[in-house]
């Protein structure tokens, strides 16, 4: 590394003139950069169950749904009725529509001497609105429309539009959401009168508020970060150079991503906050060894070959330990985190290479800052200073009861990560004022089992789902389904049947509720067709060999709802015995099974990364028995959150996860900084207490300023309605906090008791060129 610098040095203006020509080049890709996310590229891309669900989505129905509810004092009134259709009809017209449904246009069947009638409720509210009070008993009554259009007193109903899928429906979604609003507003229903709800409005929801976060608070988090670093070295030159490096790498590694997949995601959007942190870290060590250098006497130039040979050696460990967390992503099986994976690698080795390549040739280019330990920034060196003096003499006298009680938390860690449950409620990551959590209140009190599973019963070869035997067979499996704790409601043509059945033959109805022959089967539904119904083909394909069988459920997570739909999969299996197979699909089911996937794939890019940081350790203390007690300390952290989720939370969102894969790269930086620090300062002095009060008076110091600009960088993302950003504001800092801790006291205690061991004997300092 010394060597590296003095040729830097020599060639300074050669480096800068390439690295501005690369930044240009980079640069100039990201300037053309577009956002682009669709439900496909993020969740499903390649996946062919999701070419099989919208397939089964052109024909039969879509359940990407976005349902708004409205209040009003008479829904039913013929004025209220005309507005609402209106309405419809307009928000029928965007492009991202596909289809629209209200009370208004339910069918309202009936047999009326021996003559099966059809009308749309909302003609018969408009025409006869004497009749409100029995009609809207009969719709409530009806298993096809119970429940899930208006309520019994007629003041609360709802519209569901089904989305239709563009390609671009997250970027479309928060537009497409309150356009729908505008038009019913614009219609005569108050905007505080309406509340929106289902899996596409959840989803829009959740892209809404990360952008809101990465547009607006993420510049307040590096005005925050940039402000803390003067505060700590009160000059304006650190400052200066952590916006230089910064930006640079964030410039090289969106733009790559734009050369690489041509636009950015919702994920990949997010790829500068992690960059950001990679580069404080190493730059405010950088600068605090060279500032303690300058400060101890020694001349400019030697603290430069210093910081390259005592700090920068280490930085390349930490951003070799950090890639291999990042690429580690890799592991998960979407391409949208493989593109996530290799970005955030790149990013890392970006921010490694420009920070130890400019720090050095724009410092050269500066004259000899002041002392460290001067003026209102000594008075804050000389806290931090005690602090250190502090901790010190406590693992110098105590280090058996810090040991102690670091394994006992380690212990009672493991215990409370064992009890954790991992869930993904889209809807329960917002705060209790987001009009996502609002709806779903109304929703819960008005409209129970807005969330929808299809369940595809498909026949075999020489028979179709209309044999008596396999309709029986189908009632039979709704029963159980019904019965199951967290539907709703189920429906299927079935109960469009058993309603027909009843209306044109009540007395064979009152013995048997479903026709007993394939004839009256075919009767009943030709006779629905020529008196005029519609949506059967929502129900039965046109061959009658495949069925969608619509479950609602409770507000459930993702990963309840795919195990639901696996459940009565295994269910349909033991009544059919394989003559009819039953295929779980919706939006909510599949992203449910996507994210097992994903669990699993971050389970095991996270042993990965662990395995790989332990090798790193190892390389760079020079010691395997080191390398692997040095993991303790770098696992607490990570064990802590899970314990705090798993004692305190009923159930953990899966987002959790990518707070411990960025908890564990900056925990390492911290631990690979101080030991190998301990290693370099024993091997000068051969004295351990010696080389631990260096260690600390370096990397102690400069650990403790990382974690202070991070954390308070960080916390204003805990303002944020969504929990996937809150908690970059809460239990980051967290881990931070807890990472500092345990290489502060517990590294040193471990020390201390012999268990990590470096050889002494002084080494000579190379002669400056």
């Amino acid at each position: 590394m010394v060597r590296y610098i003095e040729w830097l040095l020599r060639h300074r203006f050669a480096v800068l003139f390439i690295l501005a020509l690369i930044t240009a080049f980079f640069g100039w890709h990201f300037s053309q950069a577009r956002v682009s996310s669709s439900i496909e590229e993020i969740f499903f891309a390649n996946n062919p169950r999701y070419d099989r669900y919208e397939e089964r989505n052109r024909e039969f129905a879509s359940d990407n749904l976005l349902i708004v509810g409205i209040t009003s004092g008479d829904l039913c009134s013929p004025d209220a009725v005309k507005r609402l259709r209106r309405a419809c009809d307009e928000i029928s017209a965007l492009d991202c529509v596909g289809r629209v449904q209200s009370f208004a246009d339910a069918q309202y069947i009936r047999s009326e001497e021996d003559v099966l009638t059809i009308s749309d409720y909302g003609d018969l509210f408009a025409q006869s609105p004497e009749r409100r009070g029995e009609l809207l008993n009969y719709l409530n009554r009806d298993e096809l429309t119970s429940g899930i259009f208006i309520t019994e007193n007629g003041q609360h109903a709802v519209v569901i539009a089904e989305m239709a899928s563009n390609g671009n429906e997250w970027e479309t979604g928060p537009g497409a959401m309150d356009r729908i609003k505008a038009i019913l507003e614009d219609h005569g229903f108050p905007s505080d009168t309406l509340q929106v709800g289902g899996i596409s409005a959840v989803l829009s929801e959740c892209l809404r508020q990360a952008r809101v976060s990465f547009r607006e608070i993420l510049p307040i988090t590096c005005l925050i970060l940039f402000v803390t670093v003067y505060l700590m070295f009160r000059r304006v030159w650190p400052v200066l150079l952590t916006m230089v490096i910064t930006g640079m790498s964030v410039a090289w590694t969106m733009g790559l991503a734009i050369i690489l997949y041509g636009h950015l995601n919702i994920f990949t959007t997010s790829i500068p906050g992690i960059v950001l942190i990679i580069c404080f870290s190493d730059v405010i060590h950088l600068c605090s060894a060279y500032l303690l250098d300058i400060t101890a006497g020694t001349t400019k130039d030697q603290a430069l070959r210093n910081m390259g040979r005592e700090v920068g050696a280490a930085c390349l460990y930490t951003s070799v330990t950090t890639f291999f967390g990042f690429v580690s992503l890799a592991l998960v099986p979407t391409p949208v985190f493989r593109q996530t994976g290799v970005l955030l690698g790149f990013g890392v080795s970006a921010a490694l290479f420009i920070t130890i390549t400019i720090m050095p040739v724009l410092l050269s280019f500066m004259r000899a800052p002041r002392p460290l330990m001067r003026g209102a920034t000594g008075a804050l060196q000389g806290v931090f200073t005690r602090i250190i003096s502090g901790i010190n003499r406590v693992s110098e006298r105590h280090h058996r009861v810090v040991n102690a009680i670091f394994f006992l938390l380690f212990a009672v860690c493991l215990v409370g990560a064992s009890r954790i449950h991992f869930e993904t409620q889209f809807s329960e990551r917002f705060s209790p004022r987001n009009q996502i959590q609002k709806g779903l209140s109304f929703f819960n009190k008005h409209f129970p089992g807005t969330d929808t599973l299809d369940i595809y019963l498909a026949s075999g070869k020489g028979t179709d789902l209309l044999d008596p035997e396999t309709f029986l067979q189908t009632a039979q499996l709704e029963k159980r389904i019904q019965a199951m704790p967290n539907v709703v409601q189920a429906v299927s043509v079935l109960d469009l049947v058993r309603k027909l059945y009843r209306e044109i033959s009540p007395e064979q109805a009152e013995q048997n509720p479903l026709p007993q022959t394939r004839e009256a089967l075919v009767q009943l539904l030709f006779l629905f067709d020529m008196s005029g119904g519609r949506d059967l083909d929502r129900l039965l394909s046109e061959d009658r060999k495949t069925m969608r069988l619509s479950v609602r459920l409770k507000d459930a997570g993702v990963i309840e709802a795919s195990n639901t739909g696996n459940e009565i999969a295994r269910i349909a299996q033991g009544i059919y015995k394989g003559k009819v197979t039953a295929e779980p699909l919706g939006l909510k089911y599949l992203i449910g099974e996507w994210l097992d996937d994903i669990l699993a794939g971050q389970a095991r890019g996270l042993a990965f990364s662990l395995i790989t940081v332990a090798i790193c350790m190892m390389a760079a203390l020079r010691s395997v028995r080191i390398g692997l007690i040095s993991m303790l300390p770098n696992v607490l952290p990570l064990l802590s959150l899970l314990a705090w989720a798993g004692f305190f939370w009923d159930k953990t969102d899966t987002d959790t996860m990518a707070v411990l894969m960025i908890a564990i790269g900056i925990g390492v930086d911290d631990t690979i900084h101080f030991l190998t620090r301990l290693r370099v300062e024993k091997e000068k002095t051969g004295e351990l207490g010696a080389a631990l009060g260096s260690s600390m008076h370096y990397a102690g110091r400069a650990m403790i300023m990382t974690t202070v600009i991070l954390a308070a960088g960080f916390a204003p993302f805990a303002i944020s309605d969504y929990f996937s950003v809150h908690i970059l504001g809460t239990l980051l800092p967290a881990c931070l906090v807890v990472a500092l801790l345990a290489d502060l006291f517990w590294v040193p205690s471990m020390a201390r008791a012999g268990w990590i061991r470096f050889p002494a004997g002084a080494r000579p300092e190379p002669k400056a060129k």
